[in-house]
């Protein structure tokens, strides 16, 4: 007994000595690979904190510059502008500055909006100065035909956008002081095929460089393609391109960004760098270079000598429960990684819950979607996953906008563009797409991704405007619109078209008799009408009062008076009950070529007062 505990004894301070010399061991060594490791892994370190440190500020600034393109496109074809292109009226003028001024309100950070015509004439301009928001007078809108931005965003097309370099802000020839740096996008307005100028939004972009080259630990340079240093931390070195300073990012870093410089002998330099074309998307290939300042170096030197060293000193006093310290490590590693995982999950779940996205397989099949786009359209996830789009395609929508968007995907370009939907409720949403290819490994594309807005309220804030409420149809603006650009038309490709004006017969006794509410019924049957039996190419709209008009498309004016007579027919074999009988009065004209709009509606008013001069309920043509 007294052996085996002699023994025992014996057997448990071997293991001590054993694991105290090994412990050691252990220690000396860990140390020392460790405090080596970790110097080695300085630049992943460091790189890692960079990258982290920029990625949310991407996502936030590839956001801002995709909203700011949504609201020149939005103005570039909006009716109002159109109007005032067609018209250069002074009313058309100042609903077009109102509207300028209500977006430069609602933007803080656009310091310029303009209409630049195709001459290069600037035609509105609204201005932010000192955060107050001017409407520049005809007399001081200058020609920018000379201007870079003109001469290259005005060769655009229509589908296109424009963006500028970043750059001082130049009036009247020279540096606005205090500098102002300025990011312009522009887009094209086309105006019934024809290219009339562009839109161009100028952005203070100071707060946005800020952003991007404010950083606790790293010294920060923002540069294009020529090494011309835009920003950086040191302000004296900024615009050196614009203040014609000598001093380039070559200067800084002489030899560092030669052409046979790779990332990692960047990164050996201590300098990362980052590239941002797919956020300023101008051709200026700028980058971000981002330096550690000595602090943080010095910082993570100590950091890892005294992790080291603390390393050496738990061996040595736990080398016993090695299984403990053995667990210590990955535990303390898979605790950063579930908070990464958990940072990430919580990132990721904010944008499937505000941003609408779906990805699209090459038969057409949704493969992946995001929560907020299920909410949009009614279907849960499983009821969308592996169906096409025309689960909620609307029947309006035309195969050759569907043709447009693959031949544009196919092509390995973004497309962007409107579609009509059905949400699983049956209502309708209207929804702007931009679509970008997906691409794999070979080159191969594989189908896209779409980024999804809701425009809904938007288009229903169209339709609104140019419908008259009581019947329907399209109101007195609408059909005024038609008729400008059906003028226009003619004149340049020598098509045809009608105006058919009704006139209910005898409707002030029907209001007197039965009281308005049944003269409005009276209206509202008139319209359906005259809706039911027109062509869907065909404008029908309230012209004023009991009076309608039929603008009839490429037609001559024996057709559109076999149409009268049609409606004639229809409105006088249709129960009107209370009221015992309605009939209409038409007069009928073709447009003639050369005379006005206002002639033109004069003559078929002529005609119509001939029908009801000649007893009514009758068609008659002038």
């Amino acid at each position: 007994m007294t052996e085996m505990m002699y023994s025992r004894k014996r057997f448990y301070l071997l293991s001590v000595s054993f694991f105290i010399f090994f412990g050691i061991l252990i220690a000396i060594t860990t140390a020392i690979v460790n405090y080596k490791l970790a110097s080695k892994q300085n630049i992943e370190q460091i790189n890692l904190r960079a990258s982290s440190e920029l990625s949310y500020k991407k996502l936030y600034l590839e956001d801002y510059i995709t909203h700011k393109e949504l609201v020149v496109t939005i103005l570039a074809r909006h009716l109002l502008l159109n109007d005032f292109i067609t018209s250069e009226g002074v009313d058309e003028r100042a609903r077009v500055n109102s509207f300028f001024q209500s977006v430069v309100f609602a933007n803080p950070d656009i310091m310029q909006l303009r209409f630049i015509n195709s001459n290069g004439l600037e035609r509105i301009r609204v201005d932010r100065i000192d955060n107050e928001i001017f409407t520049y007078p005809q007399i001081y809108l200058q020609s920018k035909y000379d201007r870079y931005y003109f001469q290259e965003s005005n060769q655009l097309n229509k589908t296109q956008l424009w963006h500028s370099r970043i750059d001082l802000n130049i009036e009247h020839g020279k540096i606005e002081l205090p500098y102002k740096p300025t990011y312009r996008i522009a887009a094209p307005v086309v105006v019934n095929g024809e290219h009339k100028g562009i839109v161009i939004v100028n952005l203070l972009m100071q707060r946005v460089i800020d952003l991007l080259t404010e950083y606790a630990n790293f010294s920060t340079y923002l540069i294009d393609n020529e090494g011309e240093i835009i920003s950086a931390s040191d302000a004296s070195l900024a615009w050196s391109k614009y203040l014609k300073s000598d001093i380039k990012i070559n200067n800084i870093f002489p030899g560092a960004f030669n052409n046979d410089m790779n990332q990692s002998s960047l990164q050996k330099s201590n300098l990362f760098v980052y590239s941002l074309n797919q956020i300023f998307d101008n051709g200026e290939g700028v980058k971000l270079i981002m330096k550690p300042k000595a602090s943080m170096l010095h910082q993570i030197k100590k950091n890892n000598l005294i992790s080291a060293q603390i390393v050496a000193l738990v061996i040595l006093l736990i080398s016993f429960p090695l299984s403990w310290v053995a667990s210590y490590a990955p535990s303390k590693l898979q605790s950063s990684l579930l908070k990464a995982f958990d940072k990430i999950r919580r990132f990721n779940f904010i944008i499937d819950s505000n941003i609408a996205t779906t990805e699209i397989d090459l038969k057409g099949n949704f493969t992946a979607v995001s929560a907020k786009y299920a909410e949009m359209t009614g279907y849960n996830h499983t009821e969308l996953i592996g169906n096409t789009h025309s689960l909620i395609r609307h029947p309006d929508t035309t195969q050759k906008q569907l043709d447009d968007l693959w031949k544009t995907i196919l092509k390995k370009e973004i497309w962007q563009g409107e579609f009509k939907n059905i949400n699983k409720d049956g209502e309708l949403f209207w929804t702007k797409q931009t679509a970008t290819p997906a691409i794999d490994d070979k080159g191969n594309v594989t189908g896209y991704t779409a980024v999804i807005h809701n425009i809904t309220e938007k288009k229903k804030i169209e339709e609104l405007s140019i419908t008259d409420r009581l019947t329907g149809l399209y109101n007195r603006h609408k059909l005024d619109a038609v008729l400008k650009a059906e003028r226009i038309r003619n004149e340049r490709h020598n098509t045809r078209f009608c105006a058919a004006i009704l006139d209910a017969d005898h409707f002030k006794r029907v209001n007197d008799t039965y009281g308005h509410q049944v003269g409005d019924d009276v209206l509202v049957k008139l319209a359906a009408i005259i809706k039911e039996n027109t062509r869907e190419s065909d404008f029908c709209g309230r012209w004023g009062g009991e009076e309608f008009l039929v603008v009839a498309l490429e037609t001559d004016i024996t057709n559109t008076a076999f149409l009268a007579d049609k409606l004639r027919k229809a409105v006088e074999e249709t129960d009107f009950t209370p009221v015992e009988k309605v009939t209409v009065s038409i007069g009928v004209a073709e447009y003639s070529r050369g005379e006005t709009i206002a002639h033109f509606i004069n003559r078929a008013d002529e005609a119509l007062y001939k029908a009801k001069q000649t007893g009514r309920n009758r068609v008659v043509s002038a």
